[in-house]
């Protein structure tokens, strides 16, 4: 699959904040969901090339208006970075705490909502009909709802691999 955003989220005792072994955790996990042999007890999703008109739809046009601590800013892009010896793009990882926030936020925050804000203009940008992008990210917007549901309710880190 090339372009997409891959977030499993990680118990944060067995987690090992190093690159390599990042690596590893989503090239293991990245052949199971492409295998069709996923564990049912996975907590992830992948969001193909759809994460940054995502990202835009959660925080608007204006991202830096609403500064990088804030919930909404969380979900696609926000965490620390973790950096591969090898590889110049990092990895990206949240606490359990952001990601109770962040959990927190999309729960109280409905799809219809962002939608209004900023849907016809997306839908404008890619020219398809405004049905069929609203029903692409609300697609995308119920799995994070319930990736980021799953990890806060167990306490877990969520780890995030950007593949270019």
């Amino acid at each position: 699959m090339g372009y997409h955003l891959h977030l499993i989220a990680v118990p944060e005792a067995e987690l090992r904040e190093d690159g390599v072994w990042l690596a590893e955790l989503f090239a293991a996990s990245w052949d199971a969901w492409s295998g069709g042999e996923k564990s049912p007890d996975a907590v992830e999703t992948v969001i193909e090339k759809d994460f940054f008109t995502l990202d835009h739809l959660l925080c608007g046009a204006e991202k830096h208006d609403i500064g990088p601590w804030l919930p909404a800013s969380l979900l696609i892009f926000g965490g620390r970075p973790v950096y591969h010896p090898k590889y110049p793009d990092p990895y990206v990882l949240l606490t359990p705490e952001e990601v109770r926030v962040a959990a927190d936020f999309i729960r109280r925050t409905a799809f219809e909502e962002l939608w209004a804000v900023s849907g016809v203009e997306l839908a404008a940008s890619w020219g398809r009909p405004r049905a069929e992008v609203a029903e692409m990210l609300a697609g995308h917007y119920a799995d994070l709802r319930d990736t980021y549901g799953r990890a806060a309710a167990e306490g877990r880190v969520v780890a995030k691999y950007f593949a270019f």
